[in-house]
């Protein structure tokens, strides 16, 4: 590893909540976002109102409105046959992604797991897709594509995200992974917090060796697991919850103050690759929340013989607003 010196390095969080943020950092749990709490300039991201949060990263990757991206969400009901189906970001209206105008005027780039996003010909530089991503369309896939294989070998796939790595199913791989009934028992609420952390180590080896790789220009790294560990553990987190488990949440502690404290550890390795010079943003895409619904069964369409589960930790992505 060389040592990063890039313009530009973007660190995002996908769903954290910068209010759980805030409040661990005030508690001494996360050294690194309170010191950036503390001496970094800041400011309240202002996402499209009124929207689902799927409209978001759209946004963010093509600098335009969803008015303007037509890209609200990950499914869509039909307006001539109102039947709901899975959309793909293929769908999205305007420009590519904001990295691919600037590898086409020549400038590297490094861009892992932003999500809504795919991997479609070549790139001055390297793209990671659904690799430690909670929105899945695509399966795992990169360019240059023989990345991918070498991604496996070096730090194999991530446990939760990139299970059957190369499988063409829109999900989120989190709802199903170490579940075998509605809602997971005890040892498989383990299990998935096991490899939770576990592919969120991967994935902090992963990116902070491309980043120091060479000097990108742009830089741009997000993690999944605040998404996911927000919508699947929830319920252990929030003990005003209806489904809290008190037992188990003693025996695990907060799953969601586990993976944040490991957010701030991987944000830490990265902030000490780059140099003085470097402008860094760390962006937290929206929050997370309870959620409240009856689902005995699952009433959902089966798209290609899959048939959406039923999540399991009871929890909700902020929608978007001021």
């Amino acid at each position: 590893m060389t040592g990063a010196r890039a313009g530009i390095v973007v660190l995002g969080f996908d769903a954290c909540d910068a209010g759980i943020v805030r409040d661990l950092a005030a508690a001494g749990k996360l050294p690194t976002f309170d010191r950036l709490l503390g001496g970094w300039a800041r400011a309240r991201v202002q996402n499209p109102f009124g929207l689902f949060v799927g409209a978001l990263w759209p946004a963010f990757t093509t600098a335009r409105s969803p008015s303007r991206t037509g890209f609200y969400c990950w499914e869509t009901v039909s307006p001539t046959t109102y039947e709901r189906r899975l959309t793909t970001p293929r769908e999205i209206v305007g420009p590519r992604p904001f990295w691919r105008a600037l590898s086409a005027a020549g400038h590297r780039v490094a861009v892992l797991d932003v999500p809504h996003t795919w991997a479609d010909g070549p790139v001055n530089g390297i793209e990671v897709v659904e690799y430690g991503c909670h929105d899945r369309h695509f399966g795992f896939h990169t360019s240059p594509q023989p990345l991918a294989e070498e991604i496996l070998a070096r730090v194999g796939p991530h446990p939760v995200f990139t299970v059957n790595p190369f499988a063409d199913h829109p999900f989120a791989a989190d709802d199903l992974v170490h579940r075998a009934g509605a809602h997971r028992t005890p040892a498989e609420e383990r299990a998935l917090l096991r490899d939770l952390l576990e592919g969120l180590a991967r994935k902090c080896r992963l990116s902070t060796e491309l980043l120091g790789r060479e000097g990108w220009p742009l830089f741009i790294s997000v993690f999944g697991e605040s998404h996911a560990v927000g919508h699947q553990h929830w319920y252990l987190h929030d003990p005003t919850h209806p489904r809290h488990d008190p037992v188990l949440a003693r025996e695990l502690g907060d799953p969601v103050e586990w993976v944040y404290c490991a957010l701030d550890r991987a944000l830490a390795e990265h902030l000490a690759l780059v140099g003085p010079d470097t402008t860094v943003l760390v962006l937290l895409s929206h929050g997370m929340g309870p959620h409240y619904e009856t689902a005995p069964t699952c009433s959902r369409k089966c798209w290609n013989g899959w048939t959406p589960p039923i999540a399991g930790g009871l929890a909700g992505d902020r929608r978007p607003g001021p």
